[in-house]
């Protein structure tokens, strides 16, 4: 199956649940939560279930535009450049899909009355996390995903260290953060934004080590 007929069954999913459930969602819909755990920010039940489809849909044609006008995405990968680099930037893209769809189709059913996600819905995020940590190491260098810094751009060396180091990072920080979560579910905003943090901090500074490592070796 191609990466076309994947993200147009994830958008017809998201189109479909938003026909169903929309007379049944209030007029105000939460769009935004403080690290409370509240929700500060709302929209017309209109502009939320539109705006589900529409970023899917967005996001479909951005795939191919992306690999289109990227010059490293576009360019022949390098002869020993890992098998599993082939594909993966598209399977990465395909995963954040239907994360988001999976997370706007809960939210409307949720609000709907249909089905009480709340205690579960949480764990979307730390799917997401472990979604990232599994193609992070197999995503080709590119300038639009990915830990982009000055080094890992330079090099694709650097690159590879520096996205194995991210991959086993967001791994556990999305185990870590399922954990907390089973065990204080109101840690839900604060913790997603630390443990983004801790994960993807560590690898910009090995970048520019392992940057500077190749540069010494280099002269």
């Amino acid at each position: 199956m191609n990466r076309n007929r994947i993200a147009l069954g994830i958008l017809a999913a998201d189109v479909v649940a938003t026909l169903l459930t929309f007379a049944r969602l209030p007029a105000q819909m939460p769009t935004h939560w403080g690290l409370s755990g509240e929700a500060d920010g709302f929209s017309s039940r209109l502009m939320f279930a539109v705006a589900g489809p529409a970023m899917l849909a967005f996001f479909w044609a951005l795939i191919p535009l992306t690999l289109r006008i990227d010059p490293l995405a576009s360019r022949p990968l390098s002869p020993d450049a890992p098998p599993a680099e082939r594909g993966a930037f598209v399977q990465l893209c395909l995963a954040l899909m239907a994360l988001s769809a999976a997370g706007h189709i809960g939210l409307m059913l949720h609000f709907a009355g249909i089905a009480q996600l709340d205690k579960w819905g949480r764990f979307l995020l730390p799917a997401m996390l472990l979604a990232m940590g599994n193609f992070l190491p197999r995503v080709r260098p590119n300038y639009f995903a990915g830990v982009r810094t000055p080094w890992t751009l330079a090099s694709e060396t650097v690159w590879r260290r520096t996205h194995r180091l991210a991959g086993k990072l967001f791994v556990i920080g999305g185990l870590l953060y399922a954990v907390v979560l089973l065990v204080r579910p109101a840690f839900l905003p604060a913790g997603f934004l630390i443990i983004v943090l801790l994960a993807g901090l560590p690898p910009i500074v090995a970048s520019y080590v392992w940057w500077r490592e190749e540069q010494r070796a280099a002269h």
